[in-house]
């Protein structure tokens, strides 16, 4: 087969692949044309059957592209590896391929300059402290649902402010977000967040005499500002001991690098983010090309 034949069949599959991003992930128009571009490129860099691309051809693309460009940010190349991933994972699922190269290919690290950000550990020191205090019921329980959905949600203090009782679904346990510029996002939670929510819902309406929709209200039965969410949260952070500042988008860049830490997609992180520029998720990123060019030398050295 000819390199002509090969390049329209690799550009068959990523039009494929593109209506599954549409169609089946629900994925933004900016999201998928960035990984569009990702992928196109690769395939016009490689010029053979996917099905036949190894580990060598990836590492070698990164380091055209570095070279074509000096000025290349770590966190463009991070972002390849997140797009040529997600391609090859799609390729082997509809099986199109039998392998991903990029199984050889290390993640980009998590930044060293990442925003501030609790460890897992911290995390959990912040829900003991929160579930050990001495505050009444409905505020503890409260308290406990709103930073576990702030965290496990990866949401904005104004966004879970305002949710309301018709933006969450139990039964299927996800979140339907309004973001900036009202955009609308879907966001899962676990079981955890399910079972501290539905324990304060029947304290929340024992207390309510109005039909206030919003979820988290004071004992007043009024909606929380995002004031007092920061007040709450800060103070709880004193409680547990920690030398640092503790305020509620601290949970948004938490949740954004211990997915990112556990190998999540680049792009799914932004789309749970809600973030309209993946460039924005980015920060959360960085490739110590230094490794990179290590992995590449010992794959150049296994070959002579």
């Amino acid at each position: 087969m000819d390199k002509k034949s090969n390049n329209s069949n690799n550009y068959n599959l990523l039009s494929i692949y593109i209506d599954y991003l549409f169609g089946e992930k629900n994925f933004s128009l900016n999201t998928v044309q960035s990984y569009k571009h990702d992928v196109k490129q690769f395939l016009d860099f490689v010029k053979k059957p996917v099905e036949r691309v190894d580990s060598e051809e990836v590492l070698l693309f990164l380091f055209v592209q570095n070279d074509k460009d000096r000025s290349i940010s770590s966190s463009t190349l991070a972002r390849y590896h997140s797009s040529l991933n997600s391609f090859f994972d799609f390729l082997i699922s509809r099986k199109y391929c039998s392998k991903n190269p990029m199984v050889s290919v290390d993640y980009p690290k998590v930044s060293r300059n990442l925003p501030d950000y609790l460890t897992i550990e911290e995390i959990s020191k912040l829900f003991d402290t929160i579930e050990r205090s001495n505050f009444d019921e409905h505020t503890k329980k409260r308290d406990n649902a709103l930073f576990e959905i702030m965290y496990s949600c990866g949401l904005r203090v104004s966004e879970a402010c305002s949710l309301t009782l018709d933006q969450i679904n139990l039964e299927e346990c996800y979140l339907i977000v309004y973001g900036k510029g009202r955009k609308e996002r879907f966001v899962p939670f676990g079981q955890k967040a399910l079972q501290k929510v539905e324990q304060y819902l029947p304290v929340r309406k024992s207390i309510l005499k109005t039909n206030e929709s919003t979820i988290f209200i004071s004992r007043l039965g009024k909606p929380m500002s995002r004031v007092a969410v920061w007040k709450r949260l800060k103070l709880y952070g004193q409680l547990a001991g920690f030398h640092k500042d503790i305020y509620p988008h601290i949970l948004r860049h938490s949740f954004a690098t211990h997915l990112l830490c556990n190998g999540a997609d680049l792009r799914f992180v932004q789309e749970l983010l809600g973030h309209s520029s993946i460039v924005t998720t980015e920060i959360y990123t960085d490739i110590d090309f230094t490794n990179l060019k290590k992995m590449y030398d010992n794959f150049i050295f296994k070959l002579k």
